[in-house]
C-alpha cells in the first residue's frame, strides 16, 4: 500500500512513531516533522525553554486561540515551505483537530501501537534522551491515561480522539527493530 504525501503518524510513547516517520525519510525522502518542531520554533521566537510544561502552555494557547487543529496547520504550511520534497510525515499528532487538519489537506492518519510494558521497556532502555523516558511504570501508564483523554492533567490532549479517526492502525509488538523496519517496508513499499 503506497502511503499519500501528507500522513499523521500518532500512537502511544514508545511504539515507533518515530522509526516510521524516519524511516520514510530515508527510504523516501519525504520530510520528517514533529508537530512539536513547530511548537518549539515558537519557544524560540519567545526565548522560552522547551520544557514539557511550555510545550503543553503554548500549545493551548495555540488551539484557544485558532482551533484544535492549530500545531498541524502550522506544521502543514511549514511543509509547503519547504522545497526538495512533496512528502511529509508528521509525528505527534495528539488532537483530534491536527488529525482533522490532515485529512483536510488530503493526508492520512496511521495510529502506532503496542504492549504497555514492551513500550515502557523500550522508552526506559532506549537512548531518546528525553527527561518523560525516566519515570516509573506507573507514571509512565498516569501519563498516557492523561494524554488519551481530555482533561486538564493531560494539557487538552485527546490522543484516544486521534485513534478513532485513525485510517491505518499498526501494532507494534515485534521483538526487534528491525522486524518492525521489515514490515513498514514491505507493507507501505517504502
Amino acid at each position: 500500500m503506497k502511503l499519500p504525501k501528507i500522513i499523521g503518524i500518532a500512537g502511544t510513547n514508545g511504539s515507533g512513531k518515530d522509526t516510521l516517520g524516519e524511516l520514510r525519510r530515508d527510504r523516501s525522502g519525504a520530510l520528517f516533522m514533529s508537530l512539536s518542531d513547530a511548537l518549539r520554533a515558537l519557544l524560540d521566537e519567545k526565548g522560552l525553554e522547551h520544557t514539557r510544561s511550555n510545550l503543553s502552555s503554548l500549545s493551548q494557547s495555540l488551539r484557544a486561540a485558532e482551533g484544535d487543529g492549530a500545531v498541524a496547520v502550522r506544521a502543514i504550511e511549514l511543509f509547503n515551505k519547504q522545497s526538495g520534497t512533496d512528502q511529509v510525515s508528521l509525528v505527534s499528532v495528539r488532537t483530534p483537530g491536527e488529525a482533522q487538519a490532515i485529512k483536510d489537506a488530503g493526508g492520512q492518519i496511521i495510529w502506532v501501537d503496542a504492549d504497555s510494558k514492551r513500550r515502557y521497556d523500550r522508552v526506559t532502555t532506549g537512548a531518546r534522551g528525553r527527561i518523560d523516558d525516566h519515570v516509573t511504570y506507573e507514571e509512565f501508564l498516569e501519563h498516557e491515561y492523561n494524554e488519551m483523554h481530555p482533561s486538564e492533567a493531560g494539557g487538552g490532549l485527546n490522543s484516544a480522539g486521534v485513534k478513532a479517526l485513525a485510517d491505518i492502525m499498526i501494532e507494534n509488538n515485534f521483538d526487534s527493530v528491525d522486524e518492525y523496519i521489515t514490515y513498514l517496508i514491505e507493507t507501505f513499499e517504502l
